[in-house]
């Protein structure tokens, strides 16, 4: 398990932990569901290596409904989407500093498992593989300052992530998240419903 996993599974656990004690329990909840197509928005900042900030938005479809452990209350959504972000990266070696700044677009989509564990709690996986496309903006370093070329600001990307989503009212989640974007903070909306 890496470091970046173990984080988001303590935020994960940590942020039902409070409901789990004081709610009734879904999760042995066996019974047909529908779930609904979902949009969340984001707000993400990441300190892992790079500092970055951004936005972003996830847009899910359930693909099963009803999941596929049949004692639990889970459900599998395909979900897609991704983030624009803001980052910049300072180093130094011998007396020679350096520091890059750019943005970069990166779409996602893959799966997302999320386990009901009481009617205002849901805990959730997701693994999702993308591009993320770099901009340069400026790079420094031993005296030049101009447009950035290196380091390669384009790449394939793997996420897993692990997090919550937490029911605001009716239709209205707050969405608490670690993974490959850093910590992710938003709200969403059911959009209809899938049987």
């Amino acid at each position: 398990m890496t470091l970046r996993t173990t984080q988001a599974l303590v935020v994960a656990l940590a942020l039902s932990f409070p409901a789990i004690a004081s709610a009734e329990l879904t999760l042995k909840d066996d019974a047909p569901h529908t779930r609904a197509t979902h949009l969340d928005a984001f707000v993400v900042a990441g300190f892992f290596g790079y500092t970055h900030f951004g936005l972003g938005a996830w847009f899910a479809y359930p693909i099963l409904p009803d999941g596929f452990i049949k004692p639990w209350n889970d459900a599998l959504f395909i979900e897609a989407g991704g983030a624009l972000e803001r980052y910049s990266w300072d180093w130094g070696t011998f007396g020679v500093d350096c520091s890059y700044s750019w943005m970069r677009l990166t779409p996602m989509g893959g799966a997302r498992w999320s386990v009901y564990l009481t009617p205002e709690w849901a805990v959730f996986a997701t693994a999702k593989l993308g591009y993320g496309i770099g901009f340069a903006d400026n790079y420094e370093c031993g005296g030049y300052n101009g447009p950035a070329s290196e380091p390669s600001l384009s790449s394939f990307e793997i996420d897993s992530s692990l997090g919550a989503h937490w029911q605001l009212s009716d239709g209205w989640q707050a969405r608490f998240e670690m993974g490959y974007f850093g910590a992710q903070v938003g709200a969403g909306m059911d959009l209809g419903t899938v049987n």
